[in-house]
């Protein structure tokens, strides 16, 4: 399904990390200051892309719903880092199961598949993934794929 969004900014932890997804271990301490600031913690995870090394430029986040003037003096203050969507069209992929069994991995191969056949091709702004939850302890995962889109 392909959907139109308005424009969103992020605030959130963007580094590039060894391997896909590494930030996740750097932002403890980013969490309680995006609780306390958005009311709660990181559930948004941004991929700008990869390097020839296998290393992952990511963004740990949350959407941002405050006023945008004084944004950046917020991130600054608090050593954050901001991104701002455009309005885009995006396709979005549910990803639910078990994490020992890869539902996500899983779930961005249905969502490669659908983009392939589909009428669209990924725009040039980082794909999204939003946690919607995640239990390890139950070993269980609820995660939407947003991949951003225009026509082929």
């Amino acid at each position: 399904m392909v959907v139109q969004k308005e424009g969103f900014t992020v605030v959130g932890l963007r580094r590039v990390t060894p391997r896909g997804g590494g930030t996740w271990e750097l932002a403890d301490g980013v969490n309680q200051t995006l609780e306390a600031l958005c009311g709660h913690g990181c559930d948004l995870g941004l991929c700008f892309g990869f390097g020839t090394d296998g290393s992952n430029d990511y963004m740990c986040g949350v959407e941002w719903n405050g006023a945008e003037a004084g944004l950046s003096d917020i991130c600054s203050e608090n050593s954050l880092d901001c991104y701002t969507f455009p309005p885009a069209g995006w396709m979005l992929v549910e990803a639910r199961g078990k994490i020992s069994e890869h539902a996500l991995d899983k779930g961005w191969a249905r969502a490669n598949g659908m983009l392939l056949a589909s009428g669209y091709k990924k725009a040039a702004l980082p794909t999204v993934e939003k946690y919607i939850s995640w239990d390890n302890d139950a070993d269980s995962c609820h995660v939407q794929i947003w991949i951003p889109v225009e026509k082929r």
